[in-house]
């Protein structure tokens, strides 16, 4: 029979029993294998498989001869573009964006809320079993928050900030957005003059301030060529000379899904 590798650390009996069933029907037979105990397991078999699903380490591909299909369980599947890693041409590979929305979107109003609400400086001060009023402390209720990209986990996370009285300019290539919970999206050339009126964010040479440390500084750039976000920041903290700030070429962070190169469908 075909089989699936299943690579991941993340599976229990009722996912086991629902992805036995969608590959049975299909002609398919699973073998499971835990990404963090399992590697050479499946490293010894990995040449039976005509799919894997998870994130097997990319040197190991050259050894999966059947192989059709690399199903990434993660959004970003850089490691997997050097073609000189696949067994073949006709391999497929395909990623798990649309996936994280809700997860990554709840983690981003826990973060947010800790900051606004001044919790790191709150559990530092209870670990010495002090009890301060730390004050101010600002609420996402009437913040203005700029959101990197409206897709599934901007769109997710607007949704979520909205309900919390935030609002929410959203931010892409093309400057457009059906999703109703953006009070207003713009195109990537703007971000400049976004940066200076959000609430959580500065623009370049202003500064924010919360608690013991400041932003000083944070430029943010974007190139079209590369579609990649070059990201400065600097931080210093309040009364201890200390600082921090990101390299001299800053941060790169590149865009999940790039513009097409010209003359590509």
């Amino acid at each position: 029979m075909r089989k699936i590798a299943v690579y991941v650390s993340f599976m229990n009996d009722r996912y086991r029993a629902q992805l036995r069933t969608a590959a049975s029907e299909q002609g398919f037979d699973l073998d499971f294998y835990d990404c963090s105990r399992d590697s050479a397991a499946l490293l010894d078999r990995i040449g039976d498989y005509e799919i894997i699903y998870g994130h097997p380490d990319p040197a190991w591909l050259k050894r999966a001869d059947r192989l059709r299909w690399l199903c990434s369980d993660f959004a970003g599947v850089e490691k997997y573009l050097d073609e000189a890693i696949w067994p073949s041409q006709g391999c497929l590979l395909s990623n798990s964006s649309g996936a994280y929305g809700p997860a990554i979107a709840e983690h981003i109003v826990m973060v947010l809320l800790m900051l606004l609400r001044r919790m790191p400086e709150y559990q530092s001060a209870l670990a010495e079993r002090s009890w301060p009023c730390l004050t101010p402390i600002r609420s996402l209720a009437g913040s203005q928050v700029v959101a990197l990209g409206t897709g599934d986990v901007g769109r997710s996370a607007a949704r979520r900030l909205k309900a919390l009285g935030a609002s929410v300019t959203g931010v892409c290539r093309s400057g457009r957005s059906e999703e109703p919970a953006f009070d207003r999206v713009l195109p990537i050339g703007r971000l400049d003059e976004l940066l200076p009126q959000a609430d959580s964010e500065t623009g370049r040479g202003g500064a924010y301030k919360n608690g013991d440390y400041q932003v000083d500084e944070m430029n943010i750039v974007y190139d079209e060529v590369s579609a990649c976000f070059t990201v400065n920041l600097k931080v210093s903290w309040k009364g201890s000379g200390i600082s921090a700030q990101t390299p001299e070429d800053g941060v790169v962070i590149r865009c999940l899904n790039p513009p097409k190169k010209e003359g590509t469908p």
